[in-house]
């Protein structure tokens, strides 16, 4: 590992909610935190390198928590000028699952 990315928790939570209300993502705020990351990488390293992250967890443990509360949007955070269009995750998920079978 070469460097450390820091992203807000507010910010972690925002993300996880576009992740949820635009893809049907049902997702926590750690994979809200690895999107928002991966999307800085893939802007460090251009628009033709491949950048992988992993969504290590769902949100149903976190139906209390802040996750389900609406998230003040402070000036720094990225999530917000984030638009998800264009992208089908669910049909990215079932040719996935084709080609395992």
């Amino acid at each position: 590992m070469d460097e450390i990315l820091q992203v807000s928790d507010g910010d972690s939570i925002i993300m996880a909610q576009k992740l949820a209300s635009s893809l049907g993502l049902a997702v926590g705020s750690s994979s809200g935190c690895n999107f928002l990351v991966a999307m800085v990488v893939q802007e460090q390293l251009g628009p033709d390198a491949v950048v992988v992250t992993v969504f290590a967890d769902g949100n149903k443990k976190y139906l209390s928590t802040d996750l389900m509360r609406e998230e003040p949007v402070r000036r720094h955070y990225l999530a917000p000028q984030v638009e998800l269009s264009g992208l089908d995750a669910t049909q990215r998920v079932r040719a996935f699952c084709q080609d395992l079978a």
